[in-house]
Formats: structure tokens, C-alpha cells, sequence
């Protein structure tokens, strides 16, 4: 029964963006997995944010290259530079019921 509660509780855990250590984690998906939302791969590594904004805590990385589904875009975090680039639009790469984990739009790209 333990191993099952244990079996379980890390699926969960692995599925919402968590390791094991408690230290989110970016998996890489598949484009597939975007059907509905916009695919982009991350052209440099990225510091996950918890909210759209240079101020708010790291909850992890993407790594360059990964493909990520951009759920949602906003302009009202503040203006940053990256990737060569100033801007204020910033991406939420996690569902609603998951971890938020926003990433400076700029250093997004379309999968070729």
C-alpha cells in the first residue's frame, strides 16, 4: 500500500512540474502536447518566474531549446532585456491548475 501512496504521489508530483527534491523542474513536450496552445522552443535558457516579472522568485529553468506551450501572454510585468531584446511581454508556460511559471516573451520562438 505504501509503495502504491508513494508510486502515486510522484506521478503526481513529476506531472505538475515537481522533482522529487521539491525544486520545479521544465520537462520538455512534445508539440503534440500543444493542440491548443501555441508551440515555442526556447531560444536561450530561461529563468521560470512565478509571476510575469523580474521581481518575483525563480520556481526553476527552461532550457534553451525545449519546446514549451505558451498559455497565456501579458504586458503588465514590467519592462526586462533578454535575448538581445527590450520588452514588457512576458508568457505563462503552465496550465491553470499547475505551478505558474512565466518566461520572457522574447527569448520565445516558433519550432521550425
Amino acid at each position: 500500500m505504501k509503495n502504491r501512496l508513494l508510486a502515486a504521489t510522484l506521478t503526481t508530483a513529476l506531472g505538475l512540474g515537481l522533482s522529487v527534491l521539491g525544486t520545479p523542474t521544465a520537462s520538455a513536450q512534445s508539440l503534440a502536447d500543444c493542440s491548443f496552445e501555441s508551440s515555442h522552443v526556447a531560444a536561450a535558457t530561461l529563468t521560470a518566474r512565478a509571476a510575469p516579472g523580474t521581481v518575483y522568485p525563480s520556481v526553476g529553468s527552461v532550457a534553451k531549446g525545449t519546446v514549451v506551450c505558451a498559455y497565456s501572454t501579458t504586458t503588465g510585468g514590467g519592462s526586462y532585456t533578454a535575448c538581445g531584446k527590450t520588452s514588457t511581454t512576458w508568457t505563462r508556460i503552465s496550465p491553470a491548475f499547475a505551478i505558474p511559471k512565466w518566461v520572457a516573451s522574447a527569448c520565445l520562438k516558433w519550432p521550425a
